[in-house]
């Protein structure tokens, strides 16, 4: 397993805005050519952050990873 893929494709959502929608709208064609394992398959997918630090994900790219893949989220006025 290495972290090399993992990097590359959080290098390409923050520079390639394609390769971003792609991600987003269909998460299987865009990782499809890279040699992931399924740990870091599902790490993305469901955007765990910490798992893909413990994967070897570079902090400076996780982070607009982050911002740019996050689930929009709706409070309820109370």
């Amino acid at each position: 397993m290495t972290s090399y893929s993992v990097n590359k494709i959080l290098f390409r959502i923050k520079k390639d805005r394609n390769f971003r929608k792609l991600f987003l709208e269909n998460f299987q064609d865009a990782v499809k050519d890279f040699p992931l394992s399924s740990e870091e398959k599902g790490a993305l997918e469901s955007r765990d952050y910490d798992k893909l630090l413990e994967l070897g994900a570079k902090a400076m790219l996780l982070l607009p990873f982050a911002g740019i893949t996050r689930k929009k989220r709706s409070f309820a006025a109370g």
